[in-house]
């Protein structure tokens, strides 16, 4: 009896001994010569990964699903479907994998099956987000659905979307949400400063990611320390608005006789829009220091 790894030679002769309960390892594409093998081998492994990230995901879900009061023991077929038509799928399957490997948060897919479904009072404010914003009123009195808009965050499909004031994200970020009631799905920047109690407790957040069709402007603050002279706050406002972006707020508090400090709220559309336009405040005489809050 040799090892599954024992090279073979031109000529030799083998008897493989099997067992119903063997299964192919990770292991074995170390060794593994041929390409067929190989991807037979890769083959059986990505189907074990399939059934596991599904069986995954269902768990992570029912367990949402019981945090928002949902008391069924199973889910029915019709709320199945209604889920994935909300969600514009077709797929219960390709659902739950995509909850067993992390692209979408459990309990931001338990409650759109609460809003899909109105199975539950805990729809909240939600609820009517999503009945808002998916129908409008014909003349006739009859009911059509709206056209969807875009989605900026993966998964959060119809519900409210609140991003937190505290560190203002931005497309290119990376975020994390939490749930609030009347906020809906609250987004921080992995790096806001009052986040890190929060993310001491992983049943407190989950890790979000901004769509691929991501469009309009985001409010994001920069901080800078400039000279007091004539033409310097001119000068900052003409870079931002050179670079097709607003200013929505402006707070200035002169430090010394001789500097000032300033906050803006600006918009942009996204961090390499945001690089931009510092870069070129970092290029004026004026400023000293610079830094998005």
């Amino acid at each position: 009896m040799v090892p599954l790894h024992q090279p073979l030679n031109n000529g030799d002769h083998v008897e493989a001994v099997t067992a119903r309960s063997a299964r192919p390892l990770p292991a074995w594409l170390n060794y593994a010569v041929t390409s067929k093998a190989r991807a037979s081998i890769r083959h059986f492994l990505n189907q074990q990964k399939d059934k596991e990230s599904v069986k995954l995901g269902r768990k992570m879900l029912k367990q949402a699903l019981a945090k928002l009061g949902y008391r069924r023991l199973r889910i029915p077929s019709s709320h199945k479907v209604a889920l994935l038509q909300h969600l514009q799928m077709d797929d219960w399957f390709r659902l739950l994998g995509d909850i067993g490997f992390g692209k979408r948060p459990p309990i931001l897919v338990a409650k759109q099956m609460i809003v899909a479904t109105h199975a539950d009072a805990h729809a909240d404010v939600a609820h009517s987000k999503a009945n808002t914003n998916t129908k409008t009123k014909r003349k006739g009195g009859g009911r059509r659905r709206a056209k969807p808009t875009a989605i900026t965050i993966e998964g959060t499909e119809q519900l409210l979307v609140t991003y937190a004031n505290c560190c203002h994200p931005i497309p290119g970020d990376h975020i994390i949400g939490t749930v609030s009631g009347g906020r809906g799905v609250v987004v921080h920047r992995t790096a806001c400063p009052n986040c890190k109690s929060v993310m001491r407790h992983p049943d407190n957040y989950f890790h979000l990611a901004w769509s691929n069709e991501t469009k309009g402007k985001f409010k994001v603050m920069v901080k800078m320390e400039t000279r007091n002279q004539p033409g310097a706050l001119a000068a900052v406002t003409n870079i931002i608005a050179a670079h097709d972006s607003n200013i929505n707020n402006l707070q200035l508090d002169p430090k010394h006789r001789n500097t000032s400090a300033m906050a803006f709220i600006i918009e942009v559309t996204d961090r390499k829009h945001l690089a931009d336009i510092m870069r070129r405040l970092h290029g004026d005489k004026s400023v000293i220091t610079l830094a998005r809050a």
